[in-house]
């Protein structure tokens, strides 16, 4: 099986979520975990703008809703990994973890919410994104 590309500023279009405007830009792509039944979110932040974007371990979240219910990613990417601050045409890939309870809902969700600083950024589905085979899931 070939391996899928880096996600990075080059192909984020590729993501299964994004988000774009001239100061940033989010995009999320659903990849299968090592634990069958699991996912990962690669979630790529690119700094379009022209000032550095502050940035906290702790208070950066990525939440997805399902059934009226707002649930909460667990961050994967380690707190010495992640940086205070991204600076102007930096990128920088954090990965989250889709709950197992979600794993048969996986492509059905919208939209993710993305909370950086007192700012939320909604990612919505890209419909020219590869959607893998939900048969795979199950």
């Amino acid at each position: 099986m070939k391996k899928n590309p880096d996600f990075g500023i080059a192909n984020y279009q590729t993501g299964h979520y994004i988000y774009q405007d001239n100061l940033l830009t989010l995009a999320a792509r659903i990849r299968p975990a090592e634990i069958p039944g699991s996912y990962l979110y690669e979630f790529l932040l690119i700094n379009n703008g022209i000032s550095p974007i502050p940035m906290n371990y702790y208070n950066d979240i990525l939440t997805m809703t399902y059934e009226n219910k707002i649930h909460s990613l667990g961050k994967l990417t380690k707190l010495r990994e992640y940086p205070t601050s991204l600076e102007p045409e930096e990128s920088q890939l954090i990965v989250f973890q889709l709950d197992g309870v979600f794993s048969t809902v996986v492509y059905q969700i919208k939209e993710l919410v993305f909370k950086m600083g007192d700012k939320r950024y909604v990612l919505q589905r890209n419909p020219d994104a590869y959607w893998r085979d939900k048969e795979s899931i199950f």
